[in-house]
């Protein structure tokens, strides 16, 4: 199992550190045999937009919201979420980014606050004809997107 634990002293140190752990397992998680052929199989024949459908779909049947224990980040890599079942966003960012990228697709995590300092959220986004938004916690963010709608302040991570 290769899950983080982040215990950081403020804020600014627990994003920075979260934000770098993430970016590190979609990277692996986009190379990792088993995450690989998993993508290979799920999004076999379908053009980009129907492989994006393909992994959100397969997540969304497999793999369920779970917060982390109060005041402490736990980080899974994308290969525990699946053997796991379960998992929050940060997780779901992971998994999700991981089988896009190893099934041939560009995909970035989106971080969501007020502020930068009092950021709430991370979901992934997968290029297809256009970025799409694969939020499978928040299904209001999931629809804004699909019809359009900014919402909240967002940042994209160079994932």
């Amino acid at each position: 199992m290769d899950s983080d634990m982040i215990l950081a002293k403020n804020k600014a140190d627990k994003l920075r550190l979260t934000l770098i752990t993430i970016n590190d397992k979609i990277s692996r998680g986009a190379k990792d045999p088993l995450i690989v052929k998993l993508a290979s199989q799920i999004t076999a024949g379908k053009s980009k937009d129907g492989k994006i459908k393909a992994i959100a779909d397969y997540v969304k049947e497999r793999v369920r919201y779970v917060k982390d224990p109060s005041g402490i980040e736990v980080i899974q890599d994308a290969r525990d979420t699946l053997r796991l079942g379960r998992g929050d966003c940060d997780d779901l960012t992971i998994l999700i980014s991981s089988l896009a990228k190893a099934g041939g697709l560009k995909a970035r995590a989106k971080v969501v606050g007020d502020t930068i300092k009092d950021l709430s959220h991370i979901y992934p986004e997968v290029k297809g004809s256009r970025w799409h938004q694969v939020d499978l916690v928040d299904p209001a963010f999931f629809l804004a997107a699909s019809i359009g709608s900014n919402g909240p302040w967002k940042r994209s991570l160079a994932a």
